[in-house]
């Protein structure tokens, strides 16, 4: 027997009204975070899987964090790999906002919902989430229709991506965990800006392009940071004495003196690799181990 054709739970009017409800109580007791749109650069076509990756743009939104006593998941885990950050959020988003955020002029979001690998940068934690998966289906269709999508998200794992989003507090996420190549600059001639493009110039007139993140003075020039080394044809040219570098938007110019290298003084202060501290523990090593002939113990 067929439904009472007298009720009818899909009237367009109270769509409407359920959804403005909920929009007007994300926009009372959520949170406004930062939507990253992630950007393929390269993928790998046998299993299809990220090879690069960037993050070009930031859009401004409402969301309601659902987990109301803190972040679920299996939290920090200190392992023999290292801290591994396992902290989940779910975050719910009015599926209407969404369309509005999406169809505004010049927006590079052109998805029709949002996608997996995208980020969620939350500025109450200062923290990049990433969407595991998008829930499309709940609440499961109150009055014949479905208002919000749930996205639930995992702490986010830097691993080298380009960040440039123009909101400097999500920029700085690579600026200060970026693997980064330290040069010592001399003979310089103008003011490089700090994030801008930089050409580095073999004497064979070869080209790598490059990101300028960080300077630091020293007794024999200026340390410049570099990051997203970016070679010729994709060939590896290794960076040497000599090549000249120059700033893409400041035309300042300057003489590369050297590469820091592990052996160099400077590169455990200038570094941003947590395993690349060889010096460290070699200097803590003889400190606390005792080689001496008297330590019976120790080496003859």
């Amino acid at each position: 027997m067929p439904t009472n054709t007298y009720f009818n739970h899909g009237v367009r009017s109270e769509q409407d009204l359920y959804e403005d409800l909920v929009i007007e109580s994300l926009k009372i007791y959520g949170q406004d975070v930062y939507y990253i749109p992630r950007d393929m650069v390269e993928i790998e076509k046998v299993l299809n899987e990220e090879i690069a990756s960037k993050f070009s743009t930031a859009y401004m939104i409402e969301m309601y964090i659902n987990d109301i006593e803190g972040f679920q998941g299996d939290g920090d885990l200190l392992s023999k790999f290292g801290m591994q950050l396992k902290d989940q959020c779910t975050f719910i988003v009015s599926k209407k906002r969404w369309n509005q955020l999406v169809q505004i002029i010049n927006n590079d979001i052109d998805q029709e919902r949002p996608f997996e690998g995208d980020l969620i940068y939350l500025p109450l934690a200062k923290t990049l989430f990433e969407i595991r998966f998008v829930e499309h289906e709940s609440p499961f269709y109150q009055l014949n229709k479905v208002p919000v999508y749930e996205l639930k998200c995992e702490q986010f794992t830097y691993e080298n991506q380009k960040i440039d989003t123009g909101i400097p507090e999500i920029d700085s996420i690579e600026t200060d965990n970026a693997n980064v190549t330290n040069v010592l600059v001399t003979t310089l001639s103008g003011t490089f800006k700090l994030g801008e493009k930089v050409t580095i110039t073999t004497p064979t007139n070869v080209e790598i392009q490059a990101e300028y993140v960080k300077k630091h003075t020293a007794q024999s020039g200026t340390i410049f940071s570099l990051t997203t080394l970016t070679y010729p044809e994709g060939k590896f040219i290794p960076l040497v004495g000599g090549y000249t570098i120059e700033g893409v938007t400041s035309n300042a110019q300057g003489v590369i003196g050297t590469v820091i290298g592990l052996s160099d003084p400077y590169f455990e202060n200038y570094t941003n690799d947590p395993v690349q501290d060889n010096d460290v523990y070699k200097k803590k090593i003889i400190d606390f181990v005792d080689f001496s002939e008297n330590n019976p113990f120790g080496e003859m």
